[in-house]
């Protein structure tokens, strides 16, 4: 999935408006959560219910605990923007008249399958689920899956904050910056690439 390419900012409105059928406000708020968490797919099927949701509202930040990020290296509470928020209070809605009640200790993104809330869907069907929605859109000239939304966020605050290569490593819990810089490779517009090879040079003595 590291192979995934980045999606613009436009594509990822496209795939939140093409997203369709009974678990549609599922799979817009897995997309809204994966595009302005950073986290990995493995890490935000790990959520509860109960992480993001106090019994009356959707909370302001998230934590996850250690034992589900990569390498168990632990990551900072994280921030959630408006828009999850909103996505979560939706796809929280639907769940509560479906089956009645929130259970706390569901899994936040739970499927068909889940034995009544329990159980996440897999990263198989998330990945699946993202491809299928970026075909039905015409985003088919690039690689899309799950981490294609961590690395739309590395870009977008990578671009805003004066390429901070730094606060870009912070925002996606990365350990080595090498690993961070692999992520804005593609934020380098190719006509400033062009532009590296005509700099002035120095006049000489003749």
């Amino acid at each position: 999935m590291a192979a995934c390419d980045p999606i613009s900012e436009e594509q990822f409105e496209k795939m939140l408006r093409g997203c369709s059928g009974p678990y549609k406000l599922r799979d817009q708020c897995l997309m809204e959560f994966l595009g302005s968490t950073g986290y990995r797919i493995s890490e935000a099927l790990s959520v509860t219910i109960g992480q993001v949701w106090d019994g009356t509202k959707v909370k302001d930040d998230l934590h996850i605990s250690a034992e589900h990020m990569k390498k168990k290296t632990p990551r900072d509470r994280v921030i959630l923007h408006p828009d999850c928020k909103q996505a979560i209070l939706k796809w929280l809605t639907q769940l509560a008249h479906a089956f009645g009640r929130l259970d706390l200790t569901w899994k936040l993104f739970c499927g068909r399958k889940s034995h009544g809330g329990l159980t996440a869907i897999t990263r198989e069907h998330a990945f699946r689920m993202i491809r299928a929605v970026a075909t039905s859109v015409g985003i088919v000239t690039i690689r899309v899956g799950t981490h294609s939304f961590r690395k739309y966020l590395a870009i977008k605050v990578y671009l805003h904050f004066k390429k901070d290569l730094l606060l870009v490593q912070q925002v996606l819990g990365h350990v080595s910056i090498d690993s961070t810089r692999v992520y804005v490779q593609k934020a380098l517009a190719v006509k400033d690439v062009r532009k590296a090879y005509l700099l002035p040079r120095r006049r000489r003595a003749a």
